[in-house]
């Protein structure tokens, strides 16, 4: 019985064949197998569009399909077809060297299997596998089309870059724990992890977390030594970064709420925002530097630009706009709204700004509401008065006015023209009274503490408010009346005498 071949060229020889040269004849296959195992071979394959056949010789070493590494070499001036015998089944590495913007094509000299193409900029190495199937030997891109499961790779090394055509999906678990993603140096990588359905993307982020769970982390630092907190968003380098217990904070930025270790359910948004804090819950910071300073604040609330930026302690607070109540420190329960609104306050309570660069009288008054700035000339409403309460219920020790006609005489209304100290409303001309006008009718009628019409918060800006002698303008009518009313009786009683 005569030898036969393999696809690939190995002699089978029968029985009793080949006496005497068996040897020499096992020996070409041993290299044959060596060569199909390892074999590396340069090809040219220049020239203008065409096929180009790799060839199987039995029993020898001479052929190019032979050969586990082929390297395809040459100028190509247009589309190549490189085939392969069909039948053929094995691994190969291909390196694509040629030059020219041309395709080249892998498949089987014959038939309708796959086939593989290098692209007309496409360069380099691919692993294909030709699946030998009868007729229709197909040719199969292994780098493309390969699907592994459970894949585990100990220190794996990119040396240049790494592209990916669609997604990395990493799930499962790392160490332990359940549906956790970790990628970067140390990230996620407490032994005793069991928190589940955490990411964490960067060098060492959520790298002390135990039991924390629904975490996202990204960035270097983020979330670095959260351990059982949960349902935290940090991005950003250092974000989050003391965390430990603190849950369902957000941070994004350039060490956005760094500091903060058991502070919850906070959001900080820009470079720094809200960066020192380290136990103060329900804040919200937006903007850069935005609560920058603030330790143990609560529940304020800054929008813009270093907005509260010099906040420690203070509670409460509602400002938007930029450096809106930049200064102030330990002030609670204020409302800023406006470029620079109560920019230079400190530390009075429950005060309200509204508008560009409005500003209460001093840096720590408390209870006052400002509407805009210095240049403001016009209040504009379509109701004329403000309602406030006035109920029976709520007073007590009522007695009439004791001022009157002789309060409202004391009064010197004046007409004059603005020179303010600060610029504003230079020339406007107006009418109205002098606070230290008004303050010497107080001195000399008492009962300061009722009338109030002198604020002297700031002794360098005296503000004035003659609306409240209106219940004294009241009483003067009324005296008015009543000697109106007896000067008509005394007239009666001469007109009949």
């Amino acid at each position: 019985m005569a030898s036969t071949y393999t696809d690939l060229g190995v002699e089978l020889m029968a029985t009793g064949e080949n006496a005497g040269t068996w040897g020499t004849k096992t020996n070409a296959n041993l290299n044959l197998i060596e060569q199909l195992t390892g074999g590396f071979l340069s090809v040219s394959i220049a020239g203008g569009a065409g096929t180009q056949a790799l060839d199987v010789d039995d029993g020898a070493v001479t052929g190019e399909a032979q050969n586990k590494v082929l390297e395809f070499t040459g100028s190509i001036t247009g589309n190549r077809i490189i085939t392969w015998p069909v039948l053929t089944e094995n691994f190969y590495i291909i390196k694509n060297s040629t030059s020219g913007a041309y395709t080249v094509q892998l498949k089987a000299a014959s038939g309708s299997g796959a086939t593989v193409t290098f692209s007309t900029t496409e360069k380099g190495y691919k692993i294909i596998y030709l699946d030998g199937v009868a007729t229709n030997t197909g040719v199969y891109d292994i780098t493309s089309d390969l699907n592994i499961d459970d894949l585990t790779v100990n220190n794996l090394i990119v040396k240049e870059s790494l592209d990916v055509n669609g997604t990395i999906k990493l799930d499962g678990n790392y160490p332990v724990g359940t549906d956790n993603v970790a990628l970067g140096n140390t990230a996620l990588d407490d032994g005793s992890l069991s928190g589940a359905s955490n990411t964490a993307i960067g060098s060492a982020a959520l790298t002390a977390n135990t039991t924390g769970a629904e975490n996202t982390a990204v960035g270097k630092f983020s979330l670095y030594s959260n351990t059982t907190a949960g349902c935290n968003t940090a991005v950003g380098f250092n974000s989050l970064c003391a965390n430990t217990t603190g849950d369902l904070n957000v941070a994004v930025g350039y060490e956005a709420n760094v500091f903060n270790t058991t502070g919850e359910r906070q959001v900080s948004v820009g470079y720094q925002a809200m960066c020192a804090n380290t136990t103060g819950s329900d804040n919200v910071a937006t903007g850069w530097q935005a609560l920058r300073k603030t330790t143990t604040g609560e529940r304020n609330t800054a929008v813009g630009s270093t907005v509260m930026r010099e906040n420690t302690t203070g509670i409460h607070n509602t400002a938007v706009g930029w450096q809106a109540a930049y200064c102030n420190t330990t002030g609670c329960c204020n409302t800023e709204v406006g470029y620079r609104a109560a920019f230079a306050h400190l530390t009075g309570n429950n005060n309200t700004s509204l508008g560009h660069t409005s500003e209460p009288s001093t840096t720590s008054v408390s209870n006052q509401f400002t509407l805009g700035n210095a240049s403001v000339t016009n209040l504009r409403c379509n109701d004329t008065s403000i309602s406030s309460l006035s109920d029976d219920r709520d007073k007590e020790n009522i007695e009439d006015v004791p001022f009157g006609l002789d309060y409202i005489l004391a009064l010197r209304p004046v007409k004059f023209d603005w020179n303010r100290r600060d610029g504003t409303a230079k020339g406007l001309k107006d009418f109205g009274f002098i606070a230290q006008e008004l303050d010497q009718v107080e001195e000399t009628f008492g009962n300061r503490e009722y009338t109030r019409l002198v604020q002297k918060d700031n002794p360098e800006k005296w503000e004035a408010d003659p609306m409240k002698t209106y219940p004294i303008l009241i009483k003067a009518i009324q005296e008015l009346s009543a000697q109106n009313e007896d000067l008509k009786s005394r007239i009666e009683v001469l007109e009949n005498s």
